[in-house]
């Protein structure tokens, strides 16, 4: 905004104004290219700091994303608690019981076996 603020005060200037003058003089040209140069560096500052908030806003999105499943899975899991049928939770303790029961009646039974079990005997 200066610089623009600056090419204004430049041309409102008596002897240094655009419209005055049909050709341009040396002092116009100088202070142009200078305000070009200026422009062209807060260009570059502003594509910069466009970047780095396009960065922060889709970190922020992914974190928004993020949350929202998050929320979506707690949800779930809550409702999975509540609204269980308390039956059909106790049968399927007990089958999960009987199964573990066996496994570790299964693998109880494996350290009392040895080659001798195989072997044939004559």
């Amino acid at each position: 905004m200066q610089t623009l603020k600056d090419i204004a005060a430049f041309d409102a200037g008596g002897t240094s104004n655009f419209a005055a003058n049909p050709s341009m003089t040396k002092a116009q040209g100088d202070f142009l290219t200078t305000q070009i140069t200026n422009t062209a560096d807060v260009t570059a500052k502003m594509n910069t700091v466009t970047a780095a908030n396009g960065f922060t806003y889709n970190r922020l999105q992914d974190a928004q994303d993020q949350q929202t499943s998050m929320s979506t899975f707690y949800k779930g899991f809550i409702s999975g608690i509540q609204d269980t049928n308390m039956a059909d939770a106790a049968t399927q303790l007990s089958l999960n019981q009987t199964a573990f029961q066996a496994a570790l009646s299964v693998t109880a039974g494996l350290n009392y076996l040895s080659l001798l079990n195989y072997l044939p005997v004559e």
